[in-house]
């Protein structure tokens, strides 16, 4: 709407302008743009962090894969050295101690 003769474009406490927008267009604006902006921006961001911390925990995951297999190796071996224990990880050896509880 344009300012005719009659209306007060300028001035405190006179009409308001004809280039001010209303609140309820700011609000339109900014609810159109804060999904693109803001929240674009912010998945950029964490896109990016969550790309290096996923490489950073499928390497500490196959490290603890390799060292529990590593770990499960050696104490088998560490059993089946020990007489007491060996007929627990080996069979001929449970065998032998079963022969020995029978009889």
């Amino acid at each position: 709407m344009w300012p005719t003769a009659g209306m007060a474009v300028s001035g405190k406490g006179g009409a308001r302008g004809c280039l001010s927008p209303s609140p309820s267009v700011c609000v339109g604006y900014v609810s159109c743009f804060f999904p693109t902006i803001v929240l674009g921006t912010l998945n950029s961001v964490m896109s990016i962090v969550k790309r290096y911390t996923h490489s950073i925990l499928e390497a500490q995951t196959f490290d603890m894969n390799e060292y529990r297999a590593q770990k499960d190796r050696l104490e088998f071996e560490a059993m089946k050295r020990n007489p007491e224990t060996a007929y627990l990880v080996d069979k001929e050896s449970f065998d032998n101690k079963l022969d020995e509880l029978g009889g």
